[in-house]
């Protein structure tokens, strides 16, 4: 056996459920904070399929301004934005004169 298996034979009873309760709760809260950070990341959706890196510093710059999350794939040509803030999305980014259509698609 190895030297850690056998200090933990010599472990009380005791000593060795606090250890094994102290594993079970680190466990616990470590899936717990995952859970949270997964539900914490918004649904996003398609608003532009079209995207083109000349606007990209463009979109990029109005989207931060109104605090919208997004996510830009450029070797897609995609914008994807927060599902919440898709209307509000379009809102600010037709005033720069980048228009979308509701399904998605550039006009």
């Amino acid at each position: 056996m190895s030297r850690l298996t056998n200090r933990l034979l010599e472990l009380s009873a005791f000593r060795q459920a606090i250890l094994i309760f102290a594993l079970a709760i680190s466990i616990g809260i470590g899936i717990e904070s995952s859970v949270v950070s997964l539900t914490k990341t918004p649904v996003m959706r398609p608003l532009l399929n079209n995207l083109s890196a000349a606007d990209a510093p463009k979109v990029r710059e109005v989207l931060n301004e109104n605090k919208i999350s997004y996510r830009i794939d450029l070797s897609r040509k995609m914008l994807y934005v927060s599902i919440e803030q898709s209307e509000q999305a379009q809102v600010a980014l037709a005033s720069v004169g980048i228009e979308v259509e509701s399904r998605g698609q550039r006009r």
